[in-house]
């Protein structure tokens, strides 16, 4: 039934990007809850692959929707672990300018550079030998960095691993301690 609905979901989501009915509640996050959220949720998959799963959440405020940004890290988050055979998949994030950038890094076997354009398109998986999937998860997230005017990067070395930063505008409200988890 969760790969069903996780389906489901992935399908709604990219229909509400092509008919354009998705919308955004933009709003200040603390971006540590919002990461460590997602490291509890795929702390059992890192650790059942034998993978190290890290984060560094530093405790900043940004402008971003709550379901998007989240979406948005748990499919880069999912990908780094799916196609992660050996090493560490790490997230985290630093101030740049009046930015942060958030980053997931794996060290699995890395993109060519002359496909880094494929792997958002609908449906595209450049390794199918036994790694679960649809071919949604990245074309979702650029869908949404889109939606947001969050600026998507991905680097990778073939055999070393990959990076996706995802540029997200630092807010001016506070950082509260006392703020409800996620």
């Amino acid at each position: 039934f969760d790969s069903v609905e996780h389906i489901l979901g992935a399908l709604l989501d990219i229909s509400r990007f092509d008919i354009g009915a998705a919308r955004t509640d933009i709003e200040p996050l603390r971006l540590d809850q919002i990461i460590e959220t997602v490291r509890q949720e795929f702390q059992p998959s890192a650790q059942q692959k034998g993978l190290d799963l890290r984060v560094i959440a530093p405790r900043l405020v940004v402008d971003s929707d709550r379901v998007y940004l989240r979406r948005i890290l748990q499919n880069l988050v999912s990908n780094a672990l799916r196609y992660t055979r050996t090493g560490r998949v790490l997230v985290g994030a630093r101030r740049v300018g009046p930015c942060v950038r958030v980053e997931v890094w794996d060290t699995g076997p890395g993109i060519p550079n002359d496909r880094l354009e494929e792997i958002f398109c609908e449906f595209t998986r450049l390794d199918t030998s036994g790694a679960a999937g649809m071919g949604l998860g990245l074309a979702i997230v650029e869908q949404a960095c889109a939606l947001l005017d969050h600026p998507l990067a991905v680097r990778s070395v073939v055999g070393r691993g990959t990076v996706f930063t995802v540029t997200v505008p630092r807010s001016s409200a506070p950082w509260h301690p006392s703020a409800p988890i996620l």
